[in-house]
């Protein structure tokens, strides 16, 4: 059940691996009084692309101390999360190892307000 004044949130980022096969896509609400609610967060890219890179979800930059989850499969994963952000937290999700050129995707489902 949604929070008064709060809508169904999906978003997504997306990033094209660099040519060590790696990259970092951000996403969080851009304005000020803007409040998201993370339920869900998903990683796609389109085909299989070989290598299938790791891939690691992080509440603001990636470091240890903010990392929140991992897969060794970095191509379409998804994970529940109950995560509130608001305007100027984001979400980034880093991919090691993977196909140089392919592009990855980061989407966030949930609930926003603002």
């Amino acid at each position: 059940m949604s929070e008064r004044g709060m809508v169904a949130l999906d978003e997504s980022a997306s990033i094209t691996l660099d040519a060590s096969g790696g990259g970092i896509a951000r996403i969080g609400p851009g304005r000020a009084g803007t409040r998201w609610r993370v339920t869900a967060a998903a990683v796609l890219s389109p085909g299989n692309p070989s290598p299938i890179p790791r891939v690691y979800l992080y509440k603001g930059e990636p470091a240890p101390g903010s990392h929140i989850t991992s897969s060794y499969n970095g191509n379409q994963n998804s994970t529940d999360l109950d995560m509130p952000l608001h305007a100027g937290q984001y979400l980034s999700a880093q991919w090691i190892g993977g196909l140089a050129g392919a592009r990855y995707t980061l989407s966030v489902f949930g609930e926003r307000s603002g």
